[in-house]
Order: structure tokens, then C-alpha cells, then sequence
């Protein structure tokens, strides 16, 4: 009568299965992190970017809208490609009086870091930071 019945050729593989089902998910989360990551620094450089400006703007300078979109986005040059950067000032023609408030808007499409063969171009999330000053 034999009273231990292990086989070792049953258990044979499994370390592999486990591994091809585990690691897929653990590559993704991974890939999704370091998305998250990127984008969150590209947005934080947004808003102070925007803060920039609009603090230029009512520094009591007397600057134009695009001198204002300039000071913004000159602030970011060597982080961002400044030639994708959108800039819009509320109100759209400055200078203002002193007791208006002023309101800078920087858009950005930031490129997916995982992208694939399949799509046509580089996709790209927008976004956007918006800073109001009095």
C-alpha cells in the first residue's frame, strides 16, 4: 500500500502558465503607470505655466495678449514642445484695467507613449490648465 501519491510530471509547467497570464496584466499596469506618470508631470508644467502668465498679466506691465501667451509659454520651452502649445488670454485684448480679472488658458496634446503601428499619426490626449488673476 503506498500512502504518498505525488507525481512530480503533474505539476510540470505550471510555473510557465502562471507567469503567461500574470505577466501581460503586470506589463500593462506597468505601461499605464508610467502614462499616468508623464502626463501628470506634463500638466503640473501647464499650470505653472499658465500661473506665469497670468501673473504677467496683471503685473500692471501693461503687455499684450501675446506678449502674455509668450512670457507662458517661454516658461516651458525646454520642458514641452512650445510649438504644439495653444494660448488663450480672457479678455482677449489686454491690457486691463487693474480690477479686471484675468484668466490664461494653455492647451497641449500630449502623445500616448505606447502607441501602436495601427494608428494613423500619434494619438494624443488634450490638456488643458487654466489659471485666473485679479
Amino acid at each position: 500500500m503506498r500512502i504518498c501519491t505525488f507525481t512530480p510530471n503533474r505539476e510540470r509547467g505550471t510555473a510557465l502558465t502562471e507567469a503567461a497570464i500574470v505577466l501581460p496584466i503586470l506589463c500593462l499596469l506597468i505601461a499605464g503607470l508610467l502614462q499616468f506618470g508623464f502626463l501628470f508631470g506634463v500638466l503640473m508644467n501647464l499650470r505653472n505655466a499658465a500661473a506665469v502668465g497670468a501673473r504677467a498679466a496683471v503685473l500692471g506691465t501693461g503687455q499684450t495678449a501675446a506678449q502674455v501667451c509668450n512670457t507662458a509659454i517661454s516658461s516651458v520651452a525646454g520642458v514641452l514642445d512650445t510649438a504644439l502649445i495653444g494660448c488663450q488670454t480672457s479678455p482677449a485684448s489686454l491690457p486691463v484695467t487693474s480690477s479686471t480679472a484675468i484668466t490664461v488658458t494653455l492647451t497641449y496634446p500630449a502623445p500616448v507613449l505606447a502607441t501602436y503601428a495601427a494608428f494613423n499619426g500619434t494619438p494624443s490626449w488634450n490638456l488643458t490648465a487654466q489659471t485666473t488673476m485679479q
